[in-house]
């Protein structure tokens, strides 16, 4: 072999091979430590490790076929670079614009956003449907998660009822809000006839 050939020997890539080979370690090893603490962020970081990993694998792919030597098919070879620059444009613009997505949603959930005004007022409606409700106010709701709900309802309940039948009818209202709208997961019924009787309020309690 003369030495122009030699120096035309294109080199092995070791350094893509052993961040190939650390990735998948460290894929492994975070899958083992979301397996025994059943951790959904580790979960998550081996999923990453594990992307990371096939990322250095198509990189290789890659690699190889740029290095084809031209042929009749492909008289000036098969390597071009614009279209790597234009691939990482549009990878980046990917990324920006699902950055700008998630920023805008987490962004409402931090500030306590309420839930959807149609949701507001079926549960109104649904309170003053029941018939030991006299009336209901305006409910309170806050968003502590994208599918869990706080509720807060004000409720004048029909006079003369036992504080036993008011807790039985405070029941029967948070079941049928929450079948009605599962993602309500804390209620709080405040009954005005049990602070008149000096009983305090009534409390849901979230589903077990």
């Amino acid at each position: 072999m003369t030495s122009s050939s030699a120096a035309d020997k294109p080199k092995p890539p070791i350094a893509v091979y052993g961040a190939m080979a650390a990735n998948g370690v460290i894929a492994v090893a975070k899958g083992v430590a979301a397996l025994f603490t059943g951790s959904s962020a580790m979960f998550s970081e081996c999923i990453h490790s594990l992307v990371d990993t096939a990322n250095e694998g198509l990189l290789l792919h890659g690699m190889k076929r740029s290095a084809h030597k031209p042929d009749q098919a492909h008289p000036f070879g098969t390597g071009n670079p614009i279209w790597d620059g234009i691939a990482s444009m549009m990878i980046g613009l990917t990324l920006a614009s699902v950055a700008l997505i998630l920023a805008y949603e987490s962004r409402s959930l931090l500030i306590g956003e309420a839930a959807d005004p149609l949701v507001i007022d079926s549960i109104r409606q649904l309170a003053r449907e029941d018939a030991d409700v006299v009336e209901a106010g305006r409910p309170l709701t806050m968003h502590l998660g994208p599918d869990e709900v706080l509720l807060n309802l004000d409720v004048r309940f029909r006079s003369g009822l036992s504080s036993e039948t008011i807790m039985g009818v405070v029941d029967r209202l948070e079941r049928g809000i929450r079948e009605r709208h599962p993602e309500i997961k804390r209620i709080f019924i405040e009954a005005e006839s049990l602070r008149r009787e000096g009983a305090g309020a009534v409390s849901g309690t979230p589903p077990v």
